[in-house]
């Protein structure tokens, strides 16, 4: 079965088409509402028929709705919508709060876990960082989210007189400026929040976890990782193929 899977985030839409197992990647686009049907149009003018489609969105309502009558039109097939479940994936989720838990957040611990059936910990840099534990046993435990560093900028340049927004990132050294000195802030905090978030996996687990890096920032901030982390650029996509091979 040929699958479209479709990961709409804050700020883009992430797709692959799923067959046998298979994930052939397509082009993102952004995430803005009034757009969305012409970015579609020409990021996949050239795919040909699928056999069903999975969505995870933590995107706006209208996205969804455009997304939907997009796949109608084109497709002729309705757009399965994943939700967040008590277990999937190998998965059982002990999130106490299930109903505020975000789907993204929810697959990409799923795929994660499944890359290695080991204790994991999930990066996700998108417009918010989360961090996302799972156990050895598949249990999910839940993680931690802050800004990301576009918003940790913009938020300093709109909340003060006189610094600036920036769109670098730092680390180890000394700012010799403003905008440098926000730069170190901002790129220290993240590293901080890294290594920190990994020792306190350590002690949880009582073993050093497998890291997974990944979501569409990942690139600009993978310096401030620790070597070694995994790549996984479509892991909230894995987590959605995954999933619909289960409800099929």
């Amino acid at each position: 079965m040929k699958r479209l899977c479709i990961d709409v985030g804050n700020s883009r839409i992430k797709s692959a088409i799923e067959d046998e197992g298979v994930l052939t990647a397509l082009p993102a686009v952004a995430n803005v509402p009034e757009t969305v049907k012409t970015s579609l149009d020409t990021a996949w003018q050239s795919q040909q028929a699928v056999d069903a489609i999975w969505c995870a969105s933590v995107g706006h309502g209208q996205t969804n709705r455009v997304v939907e009558q997009w796949c109608e039109e084109r497709y002729g097939l309705p757009v399965n919508f994943i939700k967040v479940m008590a277990s999937a994936g190998g998965v059982t989720n002990a999130y106490r709060q299930q109903a505020t838990l975000g789907v993204d957040r929810w697959l990409a611990a799923i795929a994660g876990f499944a890359r290695h059936r080991q204790a994991c910990v999930v990066f996700d840099c998108g417009t918010a960082l989360t961090a996302e534990f799972v156990t050895a046993a598949g249990k999910y435990l839940g993680g931690a989210i802050l800004p990301g560093p576009t918003i940790m900028s913009a938020s300093l340049a709109r909340g003060t007189a006189q610094l600036p927004a920036v769109d670098q990132l730092l680390e180890g050294v000394v700012g010799g400026d403003t905008a440098e000195c926000i730069a170190v802030g901002i790129g220290s905090a993240i590293a901080g929040w890294f290594d920190r978030t990994i020792e306190t996996a350590r002690k949880i687990f009582g073993q050093p976890p497998v890291c997974i890096l990944t979501g569409g920032g990942a690139d600009s901030i993978r310096q401030l990782a620790p070597p070694g982390m995994e790549s996984a650029p479509m892991l909230v996509v894995e987590g959605i193929a995954l999933v619909a091979r289960e409800l099929r």
